[in-house]
């Protein structure tokens, strides 16, 4: 069995941890990428 891991993007920086939309600067429109490894 393959083991496979996520890895969250945003702004082409990895994401760890569980940080807010504000933490992010986030804005409307943005999007946070999902990389399957």
């Amino acid at each position: 069995m393959d083991l496979i891991s996520i890895v969250f993007l945003f702004d082409g920086r990895r994401l760890q941890g569980k940080p807010t939309l504000d933490e992010l600067k986030m804005e409307d429109g943005d999007e946070i990428d999902a990389l399957l490894h």
